[in-house]
């Protein structure tokens, strides 16, 4: 049994070290001192800074009482529970019936959206991919990218996902955002 302890603490150990690589692989991109090449190896242009409101729009998810409308079946609720790093966890979401939620039609998230976490764990986000379009978000912020073509959906979640974005969020402090 030592031996399989062993290789399982080895392979934990090995996949820590993997995730520390991946996130200091992911700030030197971010701050760019990675870089990549197109693939005729010419160099990308520079990276524009740009405010987020330049870029998208950013809404708040629902923040109003429903418990009277949670139903078996119905358009997915996603808390701000229900979101993890890059991801939402789709195995428990509440559903809203359809009529209450055609009423905050205004509100409902599209494939390609990001949705963060507003209260706990501040900052998590997750691109909204096909099996959650329509979806809303309970108190989250929700962002809709204006132009696509410009900016991916999962660059700018990875972004927010970084830690320089996400202990700026904490602080409130936008200046680093």
């Amino acid at each position: 049994m030592g031996s399989v302890d062993d290789k399982l603490s080895k392979l934990r150990r090995k996949r820590e070290l993997l995730e520390i690589h991946k996130r200091g692989l992911i700030q030197k991109i971010f701050s760019q001192e990675l870089r990549f090449k197109k693939d005729d190896g010419s160099a990308f242009p520079d990276w524009e800074k740009q405010n987020l409101n330049e870029i998208a729009e950013v809404k708040m998810g629902l923040v109003t009482t429903m418990t009277e409308n949670y139903v078996e079946d119905g358009v997915p609720l996603i808390r701000n529970s229900d979101i993890t790093t890059n991801k939402v966890i789709e195995d428990k979401l509440i559903k809203l019936s359809l009529q209450f939620a055609h009423e905050h039609n205004h509100r409902k998230l599209k494939k390609g959206d990001i949705v963060t976490v507003h209260t706990g764990n501040v900052g998590v986000s997750a691109v909204i991919k096909d099996s959650l379009n329509g979806a809303q978000g309970f108190a989250t912020l929700n962002t809709t990218i204006k132009d696509i073509e410009k900016i991916s959906p999962d660059y700018l979640c990875w972004y927010f996902n970084t830690h320089k974005f996400l202990v700026a969020s904490q602080l409130g402090d936008p200046g680093m955002m």
